[in-house]
Order: structure tokens, then C-alpha cells, then sequence
């Protein structure tokens, strides 16, 4: 399980946190989900590189070049990911709905097909619920001037773009927690033995999406630039 504890909460207590820890009877608010899920992220990058050097004079060398890179989106290799997206939502359903707005992946199917009354999930164009980007094309530059033209001092330069994976463990990890794959129960408790609970509601529900990102395709990239003297 993956509980969640957030300390003194309610009407009947004291205000003062620490006079609530030693008063028989103060509830504290908590929250208990029913599994910790855990994602089975999966990827592949496919890239090329094309680049030649030219002598534009006899004491100076220059090198053009592009890598272009295809950094497919993660995927969960089970399929348990949801997202939330907005254009989905229909607002004339319940609020007790959890699967009203949700997106699943391609080939998913109703994965909210268990819980009464809930929406059907719209299937994304892929497995990742993100658009892969094809248009990574990264220019590179480079120059080497023998400055004397006898071999002894040379200064080189270059300049180029680098796409990089974004970082996938927090927003991955998040969409594992949407609907329909984690039940949570909520409420107050005491900390006295024997713990009195008081839930809202009384049962456990899949409650609704809470995590969600851009879907449309966008690659993070760096400019770099160097400039050395070699002697």
C-alpha cells in the first residue's frame, strides 16, 4: 500500500500540532492508496550523423555536419499509464466518474470497463500519450586555423545543437497513479490504540486523474559553443 499522512486536520482539535499529538482523541487526516504501481518504461533512440571537412584554404580546415534523432517517447511496456486531457472531458458526467477525460494508450481498449458507469477512455496515436518528434535535426560546425601556417598555433572552434532526452522517472512514474489502476480511501483517524478511523468516503474509490502532460511532440536541446588556442 502507499499511505499518505498530512497531521492534526480537523474542527475538534486544537490548532496547536503539538498539543494535538499528546491529546487522546485529535484526528489527524490521512490517505491510503491500495498498491504502489510501479511503470515498466520502455524507449528507443534511432539516430544518424552526416558531416565531411573541406580545406578552405590551405591553413584552414572546416567541418560541416547534422545528427538527426528520432528519441521515441516512453511507453509503459504494460500498457498502465493514463493521462488526463482536457478535450476529452465531458462535463455533464458525474463528478464521481474517474475515467471522464482520460486518455490510454493505442491498442489499450476500455481498461475502465470494471467500474460501473464510468466514461470510455479515448485512445491516444501511440502507446506513450506524447507525439514522438521527427524533426530533431542538429547542425554542427567546426573550424581549425593554423594561424602561422608552420603547424605550431592553431585555434579551433565549434558550434552545435544538442537534442537530449527529457528525464522520464517523475512524469512516467506520475501517470501510473491515474485511474484505473490505484484505489485510494480517505479520511481522519486517531493515533490512541485502539485507532478510531472516520473515512470520506466510507469506501475505497479510484478517484479521478490527477496527473497529465503536453502531449504535443517537443525535444529538449542545448546550444554549445567552444573556442581554444592549441600550441
Amino acid at each position: 500500500d502507499s499511505p499518505q499522512f498530512w497531521g492534526a486536520c480537523c474542527a475538534i482539535n486544537s490548532g496547536n500540532y503539538v498539543a494535538d499529538i499528546l491529546t487522546r482523541g485529535s484526528r489527524f487526516g490521512f490517505n491510503e492508496n491500495d498498491t504502489m504501481a510501479v511503470g515498466a518504461a520502455r524507449w528507443k533512440n534511432l539516430e544518424f550523423y552526416f558531416g565531411d571537412t573541406w580545406k578552405v584554404r590551405p591553413n584552414v580546415t572546416l567541418e560541416l555536419g547534422a545528427r538527426y534523432s528520432i528519441l521515441y517517447e516512453t511507453y509503459d511496456a504494460n500498457d498502465k499509464i493514463t493521462s488526463f486531457n482536457a478535450a476529452a472531458y465531458n462535463p455533464s458526467r458525474p463528478a464521481t466518474d474517474p475515467c471522464n477525460g482520460l486518455i490510454v494508450p493505442k491498442g489499450a481498449g476500455n481498461i475502465c470497463s470494471n467500474i460501473p458507469g464510468a466514461s470510455v477512455p479515448v485512445e491516444f496515436e501511440n502507446r506513450a500519450l506524447r507525439k514522438n518528434n521527427y524533426g530533431n535535426i542538429a547542425p554542427r560546425i567546426g573550424v581549425a586555423w593554423d594561424v602561422f601556417n608552420n603547424g605550431k598555433t592553431a585555434i579551433r572552434g565549434g558550434f552545435g545543437q544538442f537534442f537530449l532526452r527529457e528525464r522520464t522517472s517523475p512524469v512516467f512514474a506520475a501517470l501510473t497513479q491515474n485511474p484505473p489502476f490505484v484505489k485510494g480511501v480517505a479520511g481522519q483517524r486517531t493515533l490512541d490504540a485502539p485507532a478510531e478511523f472516520f473515512l470520506d468516503p466510507p469506501t475505497q474509490t479510484f478517484g479521478a486523474p490527477k496527473f497529465t502532460f503536453d502531449p504535443q511532440a517537443a525535444t529538449p536541446y542545448s546550444w554549445q559553443v567552444n573556442v581554444l588556442v592549441d600550441q
